[in-house]
């Protein structure tokens, strides 16, 4: 290690193991504390006079040499090359909905999108395959929903009229297309979450929900019933 360091809090002792970028931390028995509790005291054994091994309880990973003075190290500028591969903000801008015509075609009103800022790149539900391969490049894989109805399918030449989705695991999206279609019907956004399935194979997507503004519904209804009341009181 690099260094090493003994903390005293107020109601915890602990001893820490300095690398270049991470720390380890281990707890001082509180009968020891006499013994390794001072800074500038004996450091802390691999084996503890009573035969124990010291556990660790805290990794600390951090920018820089010492855990004490390290800080989040800076993003790249805004327009930024490498900001763009990494970490984009992504408005999702809820303004609409999607739906379903009798031909499959994917009616689309208003369209709800994903803003990309850093590349001033648009997608919206009904754009098409072609449309979003356009903005987004070619995605990283394709994967054909199947239907648990229906058999499975052993080749390609099998998924037609199959719902699919266009991965992205460097910008942490999914879109998912209507197979008859081909038109988008809804994005998957990953925050890569530790736990999750799928945690480690998507990138963090760094959204914000773009809310449309307060409906004017109720009050016009409430202004209807007055009027009506007020009708009804006249005659």
């Amino acid at each position: 290690p690099s260094s090493s360091d003994v903390m005293a809090a107020a109601t915890s002792y602990t001893y820490t193991i300095q690398f270049s970028g991470v720390a380890f931390e281990f707890p001082i028995p509180a009968h020891y504390r006499d013994l390794y509790g001072r800074k500038g005291s004996v450091e802390l054994p691999f084996e503890l006079p009573d035969g124990t091994v010291p556990l660790a309880q805290r990794v600390y990973v951090h920018a820089g040499l010492d855990v004490h003075a390290a800080t989040p190290p800076p993003l790249a500028l805004h327009g930024h090359p490498a900001r763009r591969l990494a970490f984009e903000p992504v408005e999702v801008r809820l303004n609409s909905r999607v739906s379903a015509s009798a031909e499959g075609g994917g009616e689309v009103a208003g369209r709800a999108s994903l803003y990309f800022s850093e590349s001033n790149a648009v997608v919206k539900l009904g754009d098409s395959a072609q449309d979003v391969m356009g903005t987004l490049g070619a995605p990283a894989g394709v994967f054909y929903k199947q239907d648990a109805a229906q058999p499975y399918l052993g080749s390609l030449q099998d998924t037609s009229g199959l719902n699919y989705f266009y991965n992205y695991p460097s910008r942490g999206l999914d879109v998912l297309f209507d197979g008859e279609s081909h038109r988008a019907t809804k994005f998957i956004l990953h925050t890569n979450f530790p736990g999750h399935h799928t945690f480690g194979q998507y990138e963090r997507c760094n959204f914000s929900l773009v809310l449309p503004p307060p409906s004017n519904s109720a009050a016009s209804t409430a202004a209807a019933a007055a009027a009506a009341e007020e009708r009804a009181r006249a005659a």
